[in-house]
């Protein structure tokens, strides 16, 4: 933890390289590195010094130089500064719990570190700016679709728990319903703040801005306000029932106050969407009076996106309908995480209904088959005392149940799960020594155990309406003609000819469709492959554009694929000359912040194009991809004469 200790006002300012390896007089201590980069959150304002430091040296300008062009565009000069003296300007004075002035009416920071000053209105003016740019390909002024897609891209590394919302660049972000919050809170000594927009989703557009001139007193003041705001804006997947508005300070360090505050006070009635509650449930499990895992409480998952957690611990057997699905794909009666997990494992954490005794584990994917939890590992914990590993890592096969005899009795108050590294689960079942003696025999060792395949047949799934395109040559040539030359059109869309070549993995999207001049409905209009769990993995899709054309910009439309778009990308072109190979166009670029939004690629390259490669890796989907290029007539005859 690095907070950073505030310079009076009526002082000199030292420069930021001054901090980096500590500052006695002002109390900075030197910065270490005590994670390594981009794989654990810790709340600490010594990366933004080290960033301002070497901005500032790559530039030979101040921070407040180098920002203010960035300011002028967004025309909120007037509103935010990053100058510690702005001339011809008020600056509010700081005030303790007690009423007195700060020291020197105000203190200084660095300017990445919390230096910024301006108005409320200045910073609602930037988040108008950056929900734009976040959802327009062409930007906002200064801020471009790309810069405002990775700020916002949410993910936890610790975040969550610390302050109950996750964690972007700069940035957290906090989901309410379908709702995708910017948020972030400020605590200078004299001073409080919190901004909360939502930049997508049905209440896009719905913010606010609070500052006050106050210390922890001021923190409640603004988490009552915020409350309040949030009930009169009637944002959607705010749980208005749920806010507090008290929470105890004792043995909290001053620096995580606002966040701890904020989170139990305010962000604790944020309530993410879930996937649909299992109504039409399959017959009761017989054995399900004997397992004492039914109905534990969920105290933590890390991920339920597919579907719920609690789903587990059902004392009904799976049941799957083809036709049931829901706007996260289709609904599983099972635990089913995200792809791509970018941490090693998903853990779910629960707690039984009443202590037991345990002896015996089942573990069953029915149902998931190429989407299952590859590997699984089980802890188990009695109340306050160290977690004991149960079932050490196993493999786990798909739609299938394996069944371990414990070596001894366990007592059992809570059930960790270790899920690797994603993927669907869809029971767990805990038994005690009184399972009747027959399916005890069921039961072999950890060594011995192995997975059975069900011997049930995976129903065929009935997918939403799809609104399929399949033009006539005619059509194709109908629309073309209505291109004037030189104006831009997409050359792989099937309404002027595109098609697809050839497709490496569907299996759970017809990867035509991706050429389809339509806008797509749902998940299942685009191309999606099945997960994949061999390292090096991709999936290869081919299309061929109407005629050669020059492409100057590639888009992916990954609108419905919020959890499992690709990693990443690359993206290859060929000429129609004989046997060229195929050229980089876009090098291996991660898009999983642009997961349920749109990502572009300028092409640079000069010849004219018969055949894209989209190259997703490992998996994954995308819902439409596009083409762009400068009409060509002479090009679209020459095509037509060869055919």
């Amino acid at each position: 933890m690095h907070y950073e200790n505030g310079i009076p006002a009526d002082k000199d300012m030292p420069d930021t390289s001054e901090f980096l390896n500590g500052n006695e007089e002002y109390g900075y201590p030197p910065i270490n590195v005590i994670n390594e980069p981009g794989t654990r959150f810790k709340y600490s304002g010594a990366g933004f010094l080290l960033l301002q430091h070497l901005i500032e040296k790559l530039e030979g300008k101040y921070i407040s130089d180098i920002i203010a062009p960035f300011l002028n565009e967004l025309g909120i000069e007037d509103g935010i500064t990053f100058e510690n003296h702005p001339k011809g300007r008020d600056v509010a004075y700081g005030y303790d719990d007690d009423k007195k002035v700060i020291e020197g009416t105000r203190k200084m920071f660095p300017g990445f570190a919390a230096g910024a000053l301006g108005t409320s209105y200045g910073m609602m003016k930037f988040l108008e700016a950056l929900a734009k740019a976040y959802n327009c390909l062409e930007g906002c002024g200064p801020i471009s679709h790309d810069t405002a897609s990775l700020m916002l891209r949410a993910t936890d590394k610790g975040c969550f728990d610390f302050m109950g919302v996750k964690m972007g660049l700069g940035i957290f972000v906090g989901e309410a319903g379908d709702n995708r919050l910017a948020i972030h809170q400020g605590a200078n000594d004299g001073f409080r703040a919190i901004y909360c927009y939502c930049f997508a989703g049905p209440d896009q557009g719905t913010g606010f801005t609070v500052f006050a001139n106050g210390d922890n007193k001021a923190m409640f003041f603004i988490a009552e306000a915020s409350c309040k705001i949030l009930k009169l804006l009637k944002i959607q997947g705010v749980d208005t029932t749920k806010f507090r508005s008290q929470v105890s300070l004792e043995g909290i360090t001053q620096e995580e106050i606002v966040n701890i505050g904020y989170k139990e006070l305010v962000f604790s009635a944020f309530a993410p969407t879930l996937p649909p509650v299992i109504v039409d449930k399959g017959p009761k499990d017989p054995l399900a009076q004997y397992n004492r895992a039914v109905g534990a409480e969920i105290l933590k998952v890390t991920n339920q996106r597919f579907a719920r957690a609690d789903n587990l611990f059902s004392d009904h057997q799976p049941k799957f309908d083809p036709e049931l699905f829901c706007p996260m794909g289709k609904v599983m009666d099972s635990w089913e995480s995200a792809r791509h997990n970018e941490q090693e494992c998903d853990v779910l954490i629960a707690r039984l209904k009443a202590p037991a005794a345990v002896n015996y584990v089942a573990i069953s994917t029915k149902y998931h088959f190429g989407n299952q939890v590859e590997f699984v590992e089980i802890f188990f914990q009695k109340e306050d005392q160290e977690w004991i590993c149960a079932v050490p890592k196993k493999k786990l096969e798909g739609h299938a149940e394996i069944r371990i005899a414990l070596p001894g009795s366990l007592e059992v108050d809570n059930i960790k799960i270790h899920a690797f590294p994603d993927g669907g689960l869809t029971r767990v079942a805990l038994y005690g020594i009184d399972l009747p003696g027959d399916v005890k025999n069921s039961f072999l060792s950890f060594e011995n155990a192995e997975c059975i395949v069900s011997k049930d047949e995976i129903p065929h799934t009935k997918k939403p309406l799809q609104l399929l395109y399949r033009p006539t040559s005619d059509e194709v040539a109908g629309n073309i003609g209505k291109l004037e030359n030189g104006q831009e059109f997409d050359a792989i869309s099937l309404a002027y000819g595109g098609n697809l070549v050839s497709v490496t993995n569907e299996h759970y999207g017809p990867a035509a469709q991706v050429l389809s001049p339509y806008v797509p409905l749902s998940m299942h209009d685009g191309f999606e492959s099945a997960r994949s769990r061999v390292k090096g993995h991709k999936e290869i899709l081919v299309v061929g554009l109407g005629s050669p054309h020059v492409v100057h910009r590639v888009e992916l439309d990954f609108t419905f694929f919020v959890n499992n778009n690709p990693r990443s990308v690359q993206v290859y072109g060929r000429t129609a000359k004989d046997d060229s190979d195929w050229v980089e166009l876009v090098k291996e670029t991660n898009v999983k912040a642009y997961a349920g939004n749109w990502k572009a690629f300028n092409i640079a390259y000069p010849e004219e194009l018969c055949e894209l490669k989209l190259v997703a890796i490992p998996d994954g989907g995308v819902n439409r991809v596009k083409a762009f290029s400068y009409y060509n007539a002479h090009g679209t005859k020459r095509k037509h004469d060869e055919l």
